[in-house]
């Protein structure tokens, strides 16, 4: 639809996690894509999948948890 660079999923969560508090969550909207890379210090719970009405696009929201400092 627009003609912009998409972030990269890899550095958006490297980021969260370099800016929150240990033992707190982290959620993350991505397209469709099972996303399972975490950096060190962070722990992917699991991924909620959602539809938006007005588009019919699937989402998912993936939630995250930090462990450690990284």
């Amino acid at each position: 639809m627009y003609r912009t660079v998409l972030p990269k999923t890899g550095k958006l969560l490297k980021a969260g996690a370099w800016v929150c508090k240990v033992g707190s969550l982290m959620f993350l909207l991505l397209g469709p894509q099972n996303y399972q890379m975490c950096p060190p210090g962070v722990q992917r719970i699991g991924w909620i999948a959602m539809t938006i009405v007005p588009n019919n696009e699937l989402r998912a929201v993936h939630i995250f948890y930090k462990y450690a400092d990284i």
